[in-house]
């Protein structure tokens, strides 16, 4: 992940919101015809999540062309453009070593869920409880990250990443890519919402509309729990948004 990262072009990785809405408005069709033909399907984590979902683009921005285009959900597309997402406060860097993070993605987007659950008492409360127990997880891995590396700060990580880039040969390079690789992943703030602010469009999932960002955060969770997951299955959802997956 971090090898490939480096070697993407500056534009790509710091490409905002408002410009990718902006592209994605000039080709609107293409755009409709990617979600339906894929379902509303994240193509890196497999999430589904109907009318909320992003555009990614494979190759370039050429967003004309269908075959470019892949459905994507919020989490996966910050990775895209890591840069512009450090800067705004969507990621927390963590160690988790073994972890795929198409699997951290799965299960943010459950916990973050979960936060707008308003079933039965039972499920509620499950829902905290689970909640409350991966952010006691991701603060330990955060903690971790901080030891190995001596800080947190992500927008900083990435500036020493491609001083490493620049600096070291391509044999060393690889080598403290492969070392990133194993260890270290990203956790979306936007899950954050039971213990910390979420509240900010830039660490929420939010969406690009006229006049600036939008929060989309209270609609979405709305639409999963009344269109897309019943109480009944909430047991079930909950019961698999444990640290034992972290």
């Amino acid at each position: 992940m971090f090898s490939e990262i480096a070697a993407e072009s500056p534009c790509l990785l710091a490409l905002g919101a408002r410009k990718h809405a902006m592209l994605a408005t000039a080709a609107s069709e293409s755009v409709c015809r990617c979600l339906a033909r894929d379902d509303w399907t994240c193509h890196i984590c497999g999430v589904r999540l109907p009318e909320f979902m992003e555009v990614d683009h494979v190759n370039g921005h050429d967003a004309s062309n269908l075959e470019n285009l892949r459905t994507i959900c919020q989490f996966c597309h910050n990775l895209r453009h890591p840069v512009w997402s450090a800067l705004r406060g969507r990621l927390r860097l963590i160690w988790a070593p073994g972890l795929e993070q198409a699997k951290i993605h799965r299960l943010a987007w459950l916990v973050f869920m979960a936060s707008g659950f308003n079933g039965d008492e039972h499920a509620c409360a499950m829902a905290e409880q689970a909640s409350l127990r991966i952010a006691g997880c991701i603060d330990r891995r955060e903690s971790a990250a901080v030891q190995v590396l001596g800080g947190s700060h992500v927008e900083a990580f990435f500036e020493a990443l491609f001083a490493a880039k620049s600096m070291l040969d391509d044999d060393r390079f690889a080598r403290l890519a492969r070392t990133l690789d194993a260890h270290l992943r990203f956790w979306p703030v936007a899950a954050d919402r039971v213990t910390r602010d979420g509240s900010r469009p830039s660490a929420s999932v939010s969406c690009w509309r006229e006049g600036g960002f939008a929060d989309v955060s209270e609609e979405l969770l709305t639409r999963f729990w009344t269109a897309e997951v019943t109480s009944e299955s909430a047991d079930d959802l909950f019961r698999s948004a444990h640290p034992d997956n972290l």
